[in-house]
């Protein structure tokens, strides 16, 4: 929310000066002043100095005092920063505070917490009837096998969800890793090498015509189950005769197409139009 409203500087600047002065209240006889006046010095050139990095706006008595602080001879005491350590409190409490509880991130706070509260109030609860010792042994072991089951539940559904997310990722992996790079360009398709295996080709009459033997060993099998292999192949010799029929009528009727076009190209060419003088 500060750095939303642009007042985290003053907020990062607060945390720096409390955790400053708790550290040399924690010292406990261990003191180092080199040390302590390194780390005063870090704060004051990021938000003091006419050069900071991060300049708050303090004055310039504020920043003489802080000055001093700094450079004592024994080194810089606790309370080096603690007047600008309240004024930065002081601030924030006046100024952003107020705002920030009646923003959305604020309430939307809220209502997480009142959520994880709810969850938590719904949780099965230890019964608070007295019993007798025997009875009150009794409800003890049951609630901590409810709970020790409701617990073992809970770990057995987070596994076999790892279980199936690990699966599902690794199937995905695995088939990213199969991919063929030219099936991601289009321009590589046509440039792909030949195969090296034809098992036919198109004639220009549009047929195709197969380069294997069909089915040699399935004709020869028919023929001998038959044992009428002379009306066998006198019928493969008609239809090898209609065939060859068939064929010199679709080139005598391609040859009459070509030159009845080319005949009209002819004329075309011959008697240009003419144009109105």
């Amino acid at each position: 929310y500060m750095e939303q409203e642009g007042g985290s500087d003053l907020l990062q600047f607060w945390l720096a000066t409390d955790n400053f002065q708790q550290h040399l209240l924690s010292c406990d006889g261990h003191y180092d002043g080199m040390q302590a006046q390194s780390d005063a010095m870090v704060i004051y050139d990021k938000y003091f100095s006419l050069q900071a990095s991060h300049p708050l706006g303090f004055d310039d008595k504020t920043r003489f005092e802080v000055e001093g602080n700094i450079c004592r001879e024994e080194g810089p005491l606790p309370s080096c920063f603690a007047k600008t350590h309240h004024i930065a409190f002081r601030t924030i409490e006046k100024s952003y505070f107020p705002s920030f509880l009646q923003s959305e991130m604020y309430y939307k706070y809220l209502s997480e917490l009142v959520s994880t509260v709810t969850i938590a109030t719904d949780l099965p609860k230890q019964s608070k009837h007295k019993r007798q010792d025997s009875d009150a042994s009794s409800v003890h072991s049951t609630h901590s096998a409810g709970s020790e089951s409701i617990k073992n539940t809970l770990l057995a559904m987070d596994s076999s969800y790892l279980r199936r997310t690990a699966k599902t990722t690794s199937r995905l992996k695995e088939s990213e890793m199969n991919l063929d790079p030219c099936l991601l360009n289009p321009d590589l398709l046509w440039r792909r090498p030949s195969p090296g295996m034809s098992l036919g080709k198109v004639d220009e009459l549009g047929r195709f015509v197969s380069e294997l033997d069909p089915q040699p060993v399935l004709d020869k099998a028919k023929a001998n189950s038959t044992g009428n292999s002379g009306l066998f192949k006198k019928r493969k010799g008609k239809d090898k005769e209609q065939e060859d029929m068939a064929l010199q009528i679709a080139q005598m009727i391609i040859s009459d197409v070509t030159s009845v076009t080319q005949a009209i190209g002819a004329m075309q060419n011959l008697d240009p139009p003419s144009h109105d003088s």
